[in-house]
Protein backbone atom coordinates (compact mmCIF):
# COMPACT_ATOMS: atom_id res chain seq x y z
CA UNK A 1 0.00 0.00 0.00
CA UNK A 2 2.96 2.37 0.44
CA UNK A 3 3.59 2.20 -3.31
CA UNK A 4 0.03 3.38 -3.95
CA UNK A 5 0.48 6.29 -1.55
CA UNK A 6 3.77 7.21 -3.21
CA UNK A 7 2.16 7.13 -6.65
CA UNK A 8 -0.76 9.20 -5.39
CA UNK A 9 1.63 11.69 -3.74
CA UNK A 10 3.35 12.01 -7.11
CA UNK A 11 0.03 13.03 -8.64
CA UNK A 12 -0.81 9.76 -10.33
CA UNK A 13 -4.25 8.23 -10.39
CA UNK A 14 -4.11 4.57 -9.45
CA UNK A 15 -5.92 1.36 -10.20
CA UNK A 16 -6.12 -1.08 -7.31
CA UNK A 17 -7.70 -4.39 -6.47
CA UNK A 18 -9.93 -4.40 -3.40
CA UNK A 19 -7.63 -6.38 -1.13
CA UNK A 20 -6.07 -5.34 2.15
CA UNK A 21 -6.25 -1.59 2.67
CA UNK A 22 -6.41 -0.71 -1.02
CA UNK A 23 -10.04 0.43 -1.02
CA UNK A 24 -9.39 2.63 2.01
CA UNK A 25 -6.48 4.35 0.25
CA UNK A 26 -7.97 4.63 -3.23
CA UNK A 27 -11.24 6.38 -2.51
CA UNK A 28 -13.81 7.30 -5.14
CA UNK A 29 -12.53 10.00 -7.46
CA UNK A 30 -8.87 9.32 -6.71
CA UNK A 31 -8.51 6.13 -8.72
CA UNK A 32 -10.31 2.97 -9.66
CA UNK A 33 -10.84 -0.08 -7.43
CA UNK A 34 -11.71 -3.46 -8.87
CA UNK A 35 -12.88 -6.64 -7.15
CA UNK A 36 -10.28 -9.32 -6.47
CA UNK A 37 -10.14 -12.29 -8.80
CA UNK A 38 -11.56 -10.43 -11.79
CA UNK A 39 -8.64 -9.75 -14.12
CA UNK A 40 -10.93 -8.56 -16.93
CA UNK A 41 -12.28 -5.74 -14.75
CA UNK A 42 -8.75 -4.84 -13.69
CA UNK A 43 -7.69 -4.71 -17.35
CA UNK A 44 -10.73 -2.56 -18.20
CA UNK A 45 -9.93 -0.14 -15.36
CA UNK A 46 -6.31 0.14 -16.50
CA UNK A 47 -7.46 0.71 -20.07
CA UNK A 48 -9.92 3.38 -18.96
CA UNK A 49 -7.24 5.27 -17.08
CA UNK A 50 -4.68 4.91 -19.87
CA UNK A 51 -7.08 5.97 -22.62
CA UNK A 52 -8.71 8.94 -20.88
CA UNK A 53 -6.11 11.69 -20.31
CA UNK A 54 -8.52 14.17 -18.65
CA UNK A 55 -9.73 11.47 -16.25
CA UNK A 56 -6.13 10.44 -15.54
CA UNK A 57 -5.17 14.06 -14.79
CA UNK A 58 -8.23 14.61 -12.58
CA UNK A 59 -7.51 11.43 -10.63
CA UNK A 60 -3.87 12.45 -10.28
CA UNK A 61 -4.72 15.86 -8.85
CA UNK A 62 -7.33 14.35 -6.52
CA UNK A 63 -4.91 11.63 -5.44
CA UNK A 64 -2.23 14.15 -4.50
CA UNK A 65 -4.71 16.25 -2.54
CA UNK A 66 -6.02 13.13 -0.78
CA UNK A 67 -2.52 12.11 0.32
CA UNK A 68 -1.71 15.62 1.53
CA UNK A 69 -5.00 15.84 3.45
CA UNK A 70 -4.85 12.40 5.05
CA UNK A 71 -1.20 11.31 5.14
CA UNK A 72 0.86 14.49 4.98
CA UNK A 73 2.89 15.96 7.81
CA UNK A 74 0.10 18.31 8.86
CA UNK A 75 -2.43 15.47 9.02
CA UNK A 76 0.02 13.29 10.93
CA UNK A 77 0.73 16.08 13.41
CA UNK A 78 -2.98 16.75 13.94
CA UNK A 79 -3.63 13.05 14.62
CA UNK A 80 -0.65 12.79 16.96
CA UNK A 81 -1.68 15.90 18.87
CA UNK A 82 -5.24 14.57 19.25
CA UNK A 83 -3.83 11.33 20.62
CA UNK A 84 -1.63 13.17 23.14
CA UNK A 85 -4.58 15.33 24.23
CA UNK A 86 -6.70 12.22 24.70
CA UNK A 87 -4.00 10.56 26.80
CA UNK A 88 -3.46 13.68 28.92
CA UNK A 89 -7.21 14.11 29.44
CA UNK A 90 -7.48 10.47 30.47
CA UNK A 91 -4.65 10.85 32.98
CA UNK A 92 -6.17 14.06 34.38
CA UNK A 93 -9.51 12.30 34.91
CA UNK A 94 -7.81 9.47 36.82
Amino acid sequence: SIAMLEAMAAGLGVVATDVGDSAQLVVDGVGLVTPPGEPERLADALGTLLDDAPLRQAFGAAARAHVEDHYGVDAWFTQLRALYEEVVAGNAAA
